[in-house]
């Protein structure tokens, strides 16, 4: 047996998230972007880890005020309670996968 979790836009432009909260443990979702700044709130989240796959290109993030290149073919884990937010697509072209350890509404916390 199988199941399908599809795609869908949560209102942040080019990002895409899979399967909805109620159904999937995880927390999946895919960023694909063209070179150029992204309008991401910086955040962080209370029990989640955030596992970030580079499947192509170089993503700038802020992580803790400090500015960190993520770039293709690896793997980059962000603990809980680190404030991040992806500042820019640092390639032509962008795509990633996030995958969060928790799935709930109230583990993502937005600072102003």
């Amino acid at each position: 047996m199988f199941k399908i979790h599809s795609k869908f836009n949560k209102e942040i432009k080019n990002f895409f998230f899979y399967g909805k909260r109620e159904e999937i443990p995880l927390r999946i979702s895919r960023g694909l972007l063209e070179k150029g700044d992204i309008d991401e709130k910086l955040h962080y989240h209370k029990n989640s880890t955030q596992y970030f796959l580079i499947v192509k290109g170089i993503i700038r993030l802020l992580l803790d005020n400090k500015e960190e290149l993520f770039i293709e073919d690896n793997v980059y884990e962000i603990s809980p309670m680190t404030k991040y937010r992806v500042l820019s697509c640092e390639s032509d072209k962008c795509d990633w996968i996030v995958i969060g350890t928790v799935n709930a509404p109230e583990d993502r916390v937005e600072i102003d």
